[in-house]
């Protein structure tokens, strides 16, 4: 058999699949998914309960998925799980044309398990040059996949991130990247690793859907980026799903409904830079304090698998460590021998102009914000009542400008909170100072 690349609509299909169990078993994807047909010889909701659905899926878009797999090509099917690395957090698997090592391969990284450790590493890695999954990856690449070269690295959100960090990491094995909705890295990362991402950007293309809200979030280090249609909304503007359903491929099984990418998600994307800018420059360790507050309330939400107890533990040690960053940005007051009070006035300069720094930039992301909401609504009032689309449209502006007000009233509320603590930096000095001159 003849190796070649795998078409767009063949990766989108295995950024699917792998959320299935069935991906897992040590078979070709034909006699994996055909033991889940139904007498009749096809697919349904029932004949696919037993092939563990994810991804958020439901059972008739399983079976759907399944009948669009069987539909494909010999060269297709036959593919084989050479190497299969499952576990909770973590699912990485290569499929080749045959048993045997050498050749060519496609890996393929499961998007975010829903497990609360997953969706952590998700969240830190806002601060983290590498996280402790993105580093599982690199590992599954250049150890398990060892025996085989050319390789094409593909997945879906999670998986799109982990497919880019491996590109970056194992150039010697990864010779091109299909990313789906799949987020960015952090400032670290592109710094750490600066003269590898400009390597491997250009083996990169990246495919979201035109309204999807994940691929929009940290620093992008795709060389290509496209956007494809998606008439799903809410949650499902994330659907690898609806990604695969939703567009037209030619046949050559490569994306032909490519669009420009929605104004809201470009929007919501230019507000979360600013935000993240100004985590960036916060003092000491307050991106990381902030990032590991803000994973352990989204691991809560987002998983089931540790407990509520676990959840709110995690939670509370977040907040006491933030909480304890915060004191900590007072200047520094130690006691000598004489109980003389001593005020470590340079740390006290560099961290309110670092804090004031943070809350300029968060006030420019609110006026930014504003800005928007007001072109927003020159444009809504621009649309002629008597068109069709008129309340629809004037519905999701209503929402958005509803949700940039949002994030408009909490930029604000960091920038007030990081001068109240400039404050107090202010009247303990002069507190102290005061103390001083009376012991004197």
């Amino acid at each position: 058999m003849d190796e070649r690349k795998l078409t767009e609509q063949e990766l989108l299909l295995l950024s699917n699949y792998v959320y299935m169990d069935a991906s897992t078993d040590g078979m070709t994807i034909g006699e994996s998914i055909g033991r889940f047909k139904n007498a009749q010889g096809t697919f349904d909701e029932n004949s696919v309960a037993k092939a563990g659905i994810g991804g958020g899926m439901s059972p008739k878009q399983a079976a759907d998925l399944f009948t669009r797999m069987d539909a494909m090509p010999d060269s297709f099917r036959n593919l084989y799980p050479s190497r299969v690395k499952d576990d909770a957090d973590f699912r990485g698997i290569c499929f080749t044309d045959g048993k045997k090592d050498g050749g060519g391969g496609t890996v393929v990284f499961r998007g975010t398990g829903g497990t609360y450790d997953a969706w952590h590493d998700n969240v830190v890695g806002e601060y983290l040059p590498s996280t402790a999954i993105q580093k599982e990856a690199a590992d599954f690449v250049r150890y398990d996949c060892m025996g085989f070269s050319d390789l094409t690295v593909t997945g879906h959100s999670k998986g799109g991130n982990l497919a880019m960090y491996t590109t970056v990491m194992c150039p010697a094995s990864v010779a091109a990247c299909v990313s789906f909705d799949g987020q960015g890295f952090s400032r670290a990362f592109l710094e750490a690793y600066a003269q590898a991402v400009e390597t491997a950007s250009g083996k990169i293309r990246s495919i979201s859907a035109h309204n999807d809200f994940v691929n929009i979030l940290l620093h992008s280090i795709a060389g290509e980026a496209v956007y494809a249609k998606n008439g799903a909304g809410g949650i499902d503007a994330h659907s690898s799903y609806y990604l695969l359903t939703e567009n037209d491929f030619d046949e050559n099984g490569n994306l032909t409904s490519l669009c420009a990418q929605s104004f809201g998600a470009w929007a919501l994307s230019e507000v979360l830079s600013e935000m993240t800018d100004c985590m960036d420059i916060l003092p000491e360790d307050g991106n990381e304090e902030i990032s590991n507050l803000l994973a352990a309330y989204v691991a809560a939400i987002m998983s089931e698998d540790k407990g509520k107890e676990f959840e709110e533990a995690q939670i509370e040690n977040a907040k006491l460590s933030t909480g304890q960053y915060l004191l900590g940005l007072l200047p520094g007051v130690r006691t000598c021998g004489q109980e003389v009070l001593r005020i470590d006035t340079f740390n006290k300069d560099a961290h309110t102009n670092r804090m004031e720094e943070a809350a300029v930039g968060f006030e420019h992301a609110g006026r930014r914000i504003a800005d928007l909401a007001m072109r927003l609504e020159v444009l809504q009032n621009r649309i002629d009542p008597d068109e069709h689309v008129w309340f629809f449209v004037n519905r999701m502006v209503a929402s958005l400008l509803e949700r940039m007000n949002d994030h408009k009233v909490v930029l604000d509320t960091y920038a007030n909170m990081l001068r109240q603590i400039t404050e107090l930096y202010v009247a303990k000095e002069q507190t102290l100072a005061a103390q001083i001159a009376g012991n004197a």
